[in-house]
């Protein structure tokens, strides 16, 4: 199984913007990626990661993906200089209605809302060997919609980004990690030929699992979640008998991944 990073912000946010810790200082981000590249990390984008999956293709030992929700404009002026000086690539999942404007979703209010990469950007880091996909229109949380109003938010959106970037879009990330059954179907009936979760419900191209990276990782944390340790416990997790199941996560409780939103 390939390991997935999941990134949002690339930035300093103050700790009462960002009290759950989803944020990476520009500097430990750089120390991430060139711990990936001087260990030769082959970091390969989530599509092919997918195809990958789906070709039963055995992948190099230490192939990984990175990543990035939400489209924020610090990725742009941040992440983007170091990934390309580094020569490694990473998947960005944008709301396809706020583009150019700011993260205005439920719980990002005030100070913590903040401002998102316009078209012409995405545009550039396309050609700059990055993959842009989706995040719905409006980043909504879709088990809470209707089976109408979902299939608007995932089909849509891709619409709407293929046309604005003139791209085929064939990657999709849930906003939340909220997901289910039905949703998966949705977006593969929708043409999306992956989606990324997180580490919720059984793992396929639809769900794929990502390790959440955050401000309160180590260098040790982030090489752990590179190597794709914690998957072996979200293995364990849909494989085990639910009261043995209880023993094994008291046994990991250490090892805490930032989730999405």
């Amino acid at each position: 199984m390939i390991p997935v990073l999941m990134y949002h912000q690339i930035a300093d946010v103050p700790h009462d913007q960002d009290p759950e810790g989803f944020s990476v200082s520009p500097e430990q981000f750089e120390r991430q990626m060139s711990y990936l590249a001087e260990r030769r990390y082959q970091c390969i984008s989530l599509l092919d990661a997918v195809n990958q999956v789906r070709e039963k293709q055995r992948p190099h030992q230490k192939t990984m993906v990175i990543t990035f929700d939400d489209g924020y404009l610090d990725f742009y002026v941040n992440a983007l200089p170091v990934l390309e000086r580094l020569g490694l690539t990473a998947t960005i999942f944008v709301v396809a209605e706020r583009v150019g404007g700011r993260s205005d979703w439920p719980g990002m209010r005030g100070d913590s809302m903040v401002n998102l990469m316009s078209w012409t950007q995405l545009d550039e880091i396309c050609r700059a060997g990055m993959t842009v996909g989706s995040h719905t229109l409006t980043h909504a949380r879709l088990p809470q919609l209707s089976h109408t109003d979902a299939c608007r938010e995932i089909s849509d959106s891709k619409l709407q980004i293929e046309d604005k970037l003139g791209r085929q879009v064939e990657l999709f990330s849930y906003p939340y990690g909220a997901s289910s059954e039905r949703l998966q179907e949705v977006v593969a009936d929708c043409g999306y030929r992956g989606a990324s979760g997180t580490s919720t419900g059984p793992w396929s191209v639809y769900n794929m699992w990502r390790l959440g990276c955050g401000r309160d990782d180590t260098l040790l944390a982030f090489r752990i979640k590179a190597r794709g340790v914690p998957y072996l416990r979200w293995r364990l997790r849909e494989s085990v008998p639910v009261p043995l199941l209880g023993l094994i996560r008291n046994t990991f409780m250490g090892m805490r991944s930032v989730g999405p939103r």
